[in-house]
């Protein structure tokens, strides 16, 4: 669980530290472009990480049970948002990074088994 919340923190620290590449990569800002096979499989193995890692929060019964393709597809889902409004400058609040670290929480009490886990979030 706490690797998870840790691999949502690295995306956006990715993000922040390389917003071009980003916007490239997942704000289609360059019309037209393909990214190539390798960088394809290169955001498989990623996206592959989170899901072995949600997986594993279920098989411990830290997650409730669920298809964690879905369940990492929804967490990308959400922090690629944050993250895209804050790369946008759209992102409305005063501290982008405590709302960040708060929506990662968030999602995360959401799957859980036992909400006293929560307590281990930070």
């Amino acid at each position: 669980m706490l690797a998870i919340q840790e691999m949502g923190s690295a995306y956006r620290r990715f993000a922040l530290e390389n917003p071009d590449t980003y916007a490239v990569m997942f704000l289609r800002v360059v019309p037209g472009f393909e990214a190539s096979d390798e960088s394809f499989l290169a955001a498989a193995r990623s996206f592959e990480e989170l899901s072995t890692a949600v997986q594993r929060a279920i098989d411990t019964q830290h997650f409730l049970s669920g298809d964690a393709a879905v369940m990492a597809q929804e967490l990308w889902a959400a922090c690629h948002g944050a993250v895209a409004l804050e790369i946008l400058e759209m992102c409305v609040f005063a501290d982008p990074t405590e709302t960040y670290n708060a929506l990662l929480v968030s999602l995360l009490r959401g799957l859980l088994l036992n909400p006293e886990e929560s307590e281990a979030l930070a």
